[in-house]
């Protein structure tokens, strides 16, 4: 069960390594007694968390465990979009009592159901997070974790201090966060997605201890940040703490329909310091949902769940600042009635108003969809595209600062020039 994500912390699959060792999530088996549909098993692996058919097919000891999965995403996405109470929300939820145990639960289960899978490692990564983050606050370890964050950059250091901070972390950390240390100390020696997961749950789990145990302000979006000091990314290298850390794949220019950047370009504001070109991206890491978008010079991509745009990490603009395309479902990824899926519970326009209640909607040209922007529940756009016949909706958000709203037409602008190469748009 993947977990969707949005800006400045789409990184729920985040390192591109970590090896076996002690500090790896096992997985072992519930009781045989437990029955489940076998046809559900690749509802453990959607994009947008449980859906409720999944939910529906659990046993009724999951229903609590499902319901915080769905809690956590939506607090990962209100802190893309730069709500500061999503901190809060995600380290409530996290410390819930036994949420740890009950995720790891579920994990066992789907893995003992379904075979082992990136949907059951992210599971468990999110018991090793909330097993973490719920420890006992230790001065002695919150002490070295604040030098640490004071000295620079996140707890598990740079390239070339990476051992040594997390072997002096050691030394003091309770117990409780000795596999999670132990299994950013081993970064490095494989490949392999399901290590990534490992690592994101041991990540979060210290980033928010340290900023709720230890009263460490800005610990998480730290910890985050400096993920890509150890090599976070899917399958990229960039310099985008919000994504993975790899470059997006290449995608031929000729597999994607034309685009035009002018409507964008003519929307900047005089001395902006931006101009916008087009550039091919693959929206879902799958050669089969492309997309030709346009977006500022020099702006790089990474790939996750979605495509990310960001300025570059010598720009000195705000994390906070991207553009994010993505082929979206928000179920069943198969033909429907997109303008009710979207609008539902849990749908990309739903959740957007709610995420910015003063979001104004506008019609869209070329095909079916609607544009929304907002200035007051902070900068930020959200552009869908869809066609009842196809399998995937066509997304492209906009984050930006406050100070960057005059920015905000132009990039709306972009996304709306941008063309998916899975449906047609005139």
């Amino acid at each position: 069960m993947r977990l969707r994500v949005v800006p400045l912390i789409s990184i729920a699959l985040v390192l591109t390594a970590c090896g076996g060792g002690g500090g790896s999530i096992t997985i072992a088996s519930p009781s045989a007694s437990d029955t489940f549909d076998k046809d559900l098993c690749t509802e453990f692996e959607a994009e947008d968390g449980p859906s409720e058919k999944l939910i529906a097919g659990l046993p009724d000891r999951f229903d609590g465990t499902t319901a915080a999965i769905k809690d956590f995403g939506a607090a990962m996405e209100a802190m893309g979009d730069n709500d500061e109470s999503s901190i809060d929300g995600i380290a409530k939820l996290l410390t819930t009592a036994r949420l740890g145990s009950e995720l790891k639960d579920l994990a066992q289960f789907a893995e003992q159901q379904c075979g082992e899978s990136e949907g059951s490692k992210t599971i468990a990564a999110l018991g090793m997070a909330a097993d973490v983050a719920s420890a006992d606050a230790d001065a002695a370890y919150c002490a070295a974790l604040e030098e640490q964050f004071a000295a620079g950059g996140d707890a598990t250091g740079s390239d070339t201090t990476t051992a040594e901070n997390l072997a002096a972390l050691s030394k003091v950390a309770p117990e409780s966060h000795q596999a999670a240390l132990d299994l950013l100390g081993s970064l490095g020696s494989d490949e392999g997605s399901s290590a990534q997961t490992e690592a994101f749950g041991a990540l979060m789990g210290i980033g928010v201890y340290a900023e709720k145990a230890c009263k460490i302000d800005g610990a998480l979006a730290q910890m985050l940040l400096g993920a890509m000091f150890v090599g976070l990314g899917d399958s990229t290298t960039s310099t985008d703490p919000t994504g993975s850390d790899t470059p997006a794949p290449d995608v031929d220019p000729t597999t994607v329909p034309a685009a035009d950047a002018s409507a964008a370009n003519d929307a900047l504001p005089s001395g902006s310091g931006l101009t916008f070109e087009v550039t091919p991206g693959d929206l879902d890491d799958d050669h089969q949902h492309l997309a030709a978008m346009v977006v500022p010079v020099g702006w790089t991509a990474s790939s996750g769940f979605d495509l990310t745009f960001s300025p570059s990490a010598d720009s000195g603009a705000s994390i906070f600042t991207s553009i994010e395309a993505g082929a979206g479902c928000d179920g069943m990824c198969e033909p429907t009635d997109w303008d009710a899926r979207l609008r539902g519970e849990s749908g990309a326009l739903a959740s957007f108003v709610a995420n910015h209640p003063s979001a104004a909607e506008a019609p869209i040209t070329g095909s079916e969809g609607a544009v929304l922007t907002t200035t007051t529940d902070g900068v930020a756009a959200l552009v869908l595209r869809w066609d009842d016949a196809v399998d995937k909706y066509f997304k492209c958000e906009v984050s930006l600062e406050d100070d960057q709203a005059a920015l905000l037409p132009a990039f709306v602008a972009a996304c709306e020039s941008s063309r998916p190469a899975w449906f047609p748009v005139s």
